[in-house]
């Protein structure tokens, strides 16, 4: 206690003037810290608010970008569908775009809502049992057409083997060797025959191949179409998240749209049907 109250007279035996001073000097300085730390507290709040704007501006571009290759993929995935019927294009051409793009609908369940996923799944869904059956008839068609391209080469050997034994008949008949003439003959009508016999199986696959590829257009471009119907309501999903406004009018004119090519692939088919008619009768009565 002695301590202290010789330390306390010694603090009273100051003069006024040198508190005034010291006060007035800690007054600014004071200011000075509590300025410091209210600048540090809005930086932080700032850098915070900046931070997870950065972060939304991110997740927005990365569903943006998502859901732009899934409207890709729909896309690519109708022509793939439409386009399986022409056997002239490969497996790995039909299916290049589609494949480039079909990842970004997996990702669409972990970026979109329930709304979104489900009926991306259906979509996808319905895709890939359509593609199985349509590659399924095209696997078919395609048998078809290789034993069309068998037949025909036995036929051009056929054909070479037969010119040389007409050339060899023809030597041994001039030189009057009727024996020789006789097995050359023989060569060439049985080479006839095989010729006869292909031409005419080859005729009937023609007239297949013929009507199950139209078939097979028309089920590919009504399947096309259904899938591009199926779709109107994931890309308006799809509006609605990425904020773009979509009317009613809007979705009606896209609906009308579909029922429009319905309506128009169900007339070709019934002209398509009258015109594999008419082609398998022509060319029937062309065969020999």
């Amino acid at each position: 206690m002695e301590i202290l109250d010789a330390l306390w007279a010694k603090l009273l035996g100051v003069p006024s003037a040198f508190w005034a001073a010291f006060l007035g000097a800690s007054g600014p300085l004071v200011g000075v810290i509590l300025t410091n730390r209210g600048h540090e507290r809005r930086q932080r709040g700032q850098f915070t608010h900046e931070r997870i704007l950065k972060n939304q501006d991110r997740d927005a571009a990365l569903k943006k970008e998502i859901l732009l290759d899934a409207v890709e993929a729909m896309h690519a995935a109708s022509l793939m569908i439409a386009r399986c019927a022409n056997l002239d294009i490969g497996i790995e051409e039909l299916q290049r775009g589609y494949i480039d793009k079909s990842p970004a609908m997996a990702k669409l369940h972990l970026i979109s809502d329930e709304k979104i996923s489900s009926t991306a799944a259906e979509l996808s869904v319905f895709m890939a049992n359509a593609m199985t059956v349509a590659l399924m008839k095209r696997a078919r068609l395609s048998a078809i057409r290789i034993e069309i391209d068998t037949l025909q080469k036995s036929n051009d050997q056929f054909l070479q083997k037969n010119d040389s034994a007409f050339d060899a008949f023809n030597t041994q008949l001039a030189g009057g060797n009727l024996n020789g003439s006789h097995v050359y003959k023989n060569v060439v009508d049985a080479g006839a025959a095989i010729i006869s016999a292909n031409a005419g199986r080859m005729q009937q696959l023609s007239d297949d191949l013929l009507s199950k590829s139209i078939l097979l257009s028309e089920e590919c471009a009504g399947v096309s179409i259904e899938f591009s119907n199926r779709a109107i309501d994931l890309l308006v999903a799809m509006r609605t998240e990425l904020g773009i406004e979509t009317s009613d009018g809007f979705i009606a004119n896209l609906r009308a749209l579909g029922n429009r090519q319905k309506e128009a692939v169900q007339k070709i088919a019934e002209e398509s049907a009258l015109l594999r008619t008419d082609l398998m009768t022509d060319s029937r009565g062309a065969s020999p």
